[in-house]
């Protein structure tokens, strides 16, 4: 009785200790938009690092996730009503900085909502992140009639940016 009572605790013990490994954690704050990092709930978990900016039901994440080659930028909403896995065009503007384009494929989030996602070679995230934190918009465009246009102020960007690029350093 008394072995079976310490297994049970041990396994709770690593159930645990893997719950709390598979989470992210604010790590700055400003405006609308969040830095976060952590690990994600994959097996094995990854390491994450990540901005976000959820606001009148409407989704934007850049994230880099340990050993990749590529920052993940995702957007969704449940306004959205085209298919899951369609390609589509996006353009991104940041005030009268270049446009950057990619062609992006729709998925479903975990709560239901529609999501489009696609990446930016890491070797440009500087530069990225030099336009985004200095810009005071982004405007992005998708090539498809059921996705309006999205305009995002970009107010406290360039005082979670420090954070966010602290938290890639640190990723494996």
């Amino acid at each position: 009785m008394m072995f079976r009572a310490i297994a049970c605790g041990v396994v709770s013990a690593v159930l645990l200790a893997s719950a709390a490994l598979a989470q992210t954690s604010v790590i700055a704050k400003a405006g609308e938009w969040k830095a976060f990092g952590g690990t994600t709930t994959g097996e094995p978990p990854t390491g994450v690092c990540g901005v976000s900016h959820d606001l009148n039901a409407r989704y934007f994440g850049l994230k880099l996730f340990a050993g990749e080659d590529t920052f993940t930028i995702q957007m969704g909403t449940k306004r959205w009503t085209v298919a899951e896995k369609q390609r589509i065009g996006v353009t991104m503007r940041i005030d009268d900085y270049p446009v950057w384009t990619a062609t992006g494929t729709t998925f479903r989030f975990a709560d239901g909502d529609m999501g489009i996602e696609y990446d930016i070679n890491k070797n440009q995230v500087g530069k990225f992140m030099a336009e985004f934190r200095a810009g005071s918009q982004i405007r992005i465009q998708f090539q498809n009639p059921g996705m309006p246009e999205w305009v995002l102020g970009l107010k406290g960007t360039s005082a979670l940016s420090d954070a966010f690029m602290g938290c890639t350093r640190k990723l494996k």
